[in-house]
């Protein structure tokens, strides 16, 4: 049996995806830790002690998933936070010392290639758009069968959650401006149909369909923009204390969740989207996509 595994150590959480290395990854299997990296990187640039031992028992338990599964190759991979991460050196050295893995950091470029390499192919033909909001950075990808621009933004929704954390519905244009400052920045991108991968959208399905984590979810499932506000409001409106009570909103992500919905409604503003899928595939698919080809 030819079987991989991929870990992506993300600014909010550690992902793995293991599989065959057949066409359309057979017999999948997906794990997930909350570590949230990002908001452990503190303001001289270095991860908390604690953040990074998290992390690496995250991988290890995630590692010992892939191995038990059957991957006879595990690769793993870091984003956002750690290529901020002043001392990435010591948490590549405490990650080895407890999986043994060795840790290969992705561009923001990369990043985005991947996060496209993975979800685009669920889309009809034509231009196709992949975004990802992410912890520290959000990647927009524009292609068609062939990549045509990636771009990689310094906002993610730890980012912004650092510089506006939102309480209340008066939050929201306050955060909303700071997004739209660096979202802005983006060039006009077209595409005739766009994805969305990674915790934001994920959790957003949820919240539309009522249904708790874990639950079978559509592989690509269509939100208008005026369903992501209409969360938005719902999230802002409701007490920090009261929204583990909404339904498909995880305890884990009741602070993040509304930071990343402002990120969606800036990039649906600044590229004119009226309507994008999310899917549960992300950058891991990607990888071992990119795997399969060579």
């Amino acid at each position: 049996m030819n079987r991989a595994a991929v870990i992506v150590i993300g600014s909010n959480s550690t992902r793995l995806l293991a599989a065959d290395l057949a066409p359309g990854l057979p017999n999948p299997l997906r794990g997930r830790e909350e570590t949230r990296l990002f908001l452990s990187l503190k303001e001289d640039g270095l991860l908390s002690q604690e953040g990074m031992e998290h992390t690496a028992q995250a991988v290890e338990k995630l590692r010992a998933m892939a191995a038990h599964s059957g991957a006879e190759r595990v690769f793993l991979l870091a984003t956002s936070a750690t290529r901020d991460a002043k001392n990435r050196e010591e948490f590549e050295r405490l990650i080895h010392e407890q999986s043994g893995l060795s840790l290969s950091l992705l561009s923001g470029e990369e990043e985005a290639r991947l996060a496209f390499s993975g979800a685009s192919g669920l889309l009809p033909e034509g231009t196709r758009g992949v975004l990802d909001i992410g912890g520290g950075s959000t990647e927009v990808v524009v292609g068609d069968r062939e990549i045509k621009e990636a771009r990689s933004l310094q906002m993610g929704a730890g980012r912004l959650m650092k510089m506006r954390r939102m309480d209340s519905p008066e939050d929201i244009a306050p955060a909303r401006q700071l997004s739209d400052r660096v979202i802005n920045a983006l060039p006009y991108l077209r595409a005739d149909h766009w994805a969305m991968v990674g915790g934001t959208g994920t959790v957003l399905m949820h919240m539309l369909l009522g249904l708790p984590q874990g639950s079978e979810v559509p592989e690509l499932f269509p939100v208008k923009k005026q369903d992501a506000e209409a969360m938005l409001r719902l999230v802002a409106l409701t007490p920090r204390e009261k929204r583990g009570g909404i339904p498909g909103l995880p305890p884990e992500r009741i602070d993040i969740m509304p930071t990343g919905l402002v990120i969606l409604l800036s990039v649906m503003d600044r590229l004119d989207i009226g309507e994008i899928s999310i899917t549960t595939r992300n950058n891991t698919d990607g990888f071992l996509i990119g795997l399969l080809q060579q």
